[in-house]
């Protein structure tokens, strides 16, 4: 038998490694459903979806992606709002760092290998377009975490509204109560006390008479 014959053809090698991903896509899905989105965050997707930005749930947090890569995780702990800027899949701070230091070392490293040759000057151009790019990552992802910061103000405002409304509610529906209904709930709670015993009445003696002369 041939080597051409042992080896599986192209097609099934290319259908397994599809059964494959899919796989792992439908683990990864079921994974993350199960894990529960909070409501409050649920509410904030909802109205960044009708300001229309692109929300993508995952598992406990959502991501709003922006343009040039650049991407928002917004998190809710102990009721407290968290934000985590992303360049890619790095995060923003690894990002920065990686390009500030890395850049200007492959530039130097080309000036020493090449010389002021092409390559060199395509590298640095390169480079600072990347620093470029990296700026206005950094301003649009600020620039959602600001707006993010004031959505989540606004939704916290609503429910303390929501709260004083309540609060409010009860207490004049206390007040509206009839004045029977308010005169019997004093008797029941008068009648459920122990009743406090009376101290015994003791006569006094009778006086004596003054058997004086």
């Amino acid at each position: 038998m041939s080597s051409r014959e042992r080896a599986p053809p192209f097609r099934t090698l290319f259908n397994s490694a599809t059964r494959a991903a899919n796989a792992v896509v439908i683990t990864l899905s079921t994974r993350e459903g199960t894990m529960s989105l909070d409501p409050t965050l649920g509410a904030l997707r909802s109205d960044l979806q009708r300001l229309g930005f692109v929300v993508v749930p995952h598992g406990d947090h959502i991501c709003v992606r922006l343009s040039m890569l650049a991407s928002v995780r917004v998190r809710i702990a102990e009721g407290a709002l968290q934000l985590q800027p992303q360049f890619g899949p790095l995060q923003r701070a690894t990002a920065l760092l990686l390009g500030v230091v890395g850049i200007p070392a492959v530039a130097v490293a080309a000036f020493a290998a090449f010389g002021l040759e092409p390559v060199t000057l395509a590298a640095g151009a390169g480079g600072v377009a990347y620093l470029f790019s990296d700026a206005y990552r950094l301003i649009l992802t600020e620039s959602c975490m600001t707006r993010l910061q004031l959505l989540w103000a606004a939704h916290a405002s609503d429910r303390n509204h929501e709260m004083a409304f309540a609060a409010s509610s009860s207490l004049r529906q206390l007040a509206e109560q009839p004045p029977n209904e308010s005169l019997a709930l004093a008797g029941s709670r008068t009648q459920s006390r122990s009743p406090v015993p009376s101290p015994a009445f003791v006569p006094s003696a009778a006086p004596r008479a003054d058997r004086s002369p």
